[in-house]
């Protein structure tokens, strides 16, 4: 994050995102669960309806879906060579803003209070800052109220980069 509160990403290699990052992000996801002492168990999803996983926090049930931010493709299908994204903050939440609503669009209504929307930030961890999630709820609204998920949360590269965007459940 550059001191005039610009975000940029270096990525180079291969970036396990997509399926091959889920179990990573999946485990990051029930440890920072577990740190608000919830009873929280993740199992495979069911691939022809749609899941990711399977998250189950006391009595409640998830359908989790993961989504890769930015959503740019030709980011990570060139990365192997080196990769650089600059971006403002505002920049930055339409990188979010982006993946949520796109993923809104492909989940019916009377299923997105059941998902919990885990947005793989992994290579972008700076997303989980405080003032990046504040700067999106104020540009875009809380993402549950606005598109009707349970929770929608950034998984950085760690537990301590791993927060949930606004308001939800779990």
């Amino acid at each position: 994050r550059g001191a005039d509160g610009s975000v940029s990403i270096n990525v180079s290699g291969m970036p396990n995102v997509g399926r091959a990052g889920a179990p990573r992000l999946l485990k990051t996801l029930r440890q920072t669960l577990q740190q608000f002492d919830l009873d929280v168990t993740i199992s495979p999803g069911q691939d022809d309806l749609g899941e990711d996983a399977k998250l189950a926090c006391g009595e409640s049930a998830y359908v989790v879906q993961v989504v890769t931010t930015p959503a740019e493709k030709s980011l990570w299908r060139n990365v192997a060579g080196g990769v650089e994204r600059r971006t403002t903050a505002e920049g930055a939440t339409r990188w979010l803003d982006e993946v949520i609503r796109t993923k809104a669009k492909r989940i019916p209504d009377s299923e997105r209070a059941h998902t919990l929307l885990a947005i793989d930030a992994r290579h972008v961890g700076v997303l989980s800052e405080d003032a990046l999630m504040h700067g999106y709820i104020e540009r875009h609204g809380q993402p549950t109220a606005v598109h009707g998920f349970a929770s929608v949360w950034i998984v950085g590269p760690t537990v301590r980069h791993c927060k949930r965007l606004g308001c939800g459940s779990p």
